[in-house]
């Protein structure tokens, strides 16, 4: 799958982006952990870019989910492989006001657990309380 970066500079543009950032880590079990924030023009902007990306995943054969503990959030799973094996994505992403935040990771179906990504969403929710 090669990235369609024209279309997406379009969509962000149409959305009004204004800025945003992202960065990737690896856990101790090499798998890829990964947080975005994106900040649009407006709160409907935010949540209509929120609604794009489920759409995308839909597409490439994403399963979309709800976790309950994690309320106005919504979640996805993605299987995949490549040369050393299985591969597993579990994502979770939201909307706050003009903010639109993804996280997910990647790796081995053995260590890469929705777990990880409930966590990391439940610290990044609590970092946003006033």
């Amino acid at each position: 799958m090669r990235a369609d970066v024209d279309g997406l500079q379009a969509l962000l543009e149409t959305r009004g982006f204004r800025g945003g950032w992202t960065r990737a880590f690896r856990n101790d079990t090499q798998d890829v952990v990964l947080v975005a924030t994106y900040e649009f023009a407006s709160p409907e902007q935010a949540d209509l870019y929120l609604q794009d990306g489920l759409i995308t995943v839909g597409g490439y054969g994403g399963e979309l989910f709800d976790i309950v503990e994690l309320p106005g959030t919504h979640s996805f799973r993605q299987t995949s492989a490549d040369a050393s094996g299985p591969l597993v994505t579990h994502g979770v992403t939201f909307t706050q006001g003009n903010r639109w935040y993804l996280l997910f990771i990647l790796g081995d179906p053995e260590t890469a657990t929705v777990d990880i990504v409930v966590e990391a969403t439940r610290q990044q929710m609590a970092a946003l309380r006033p």
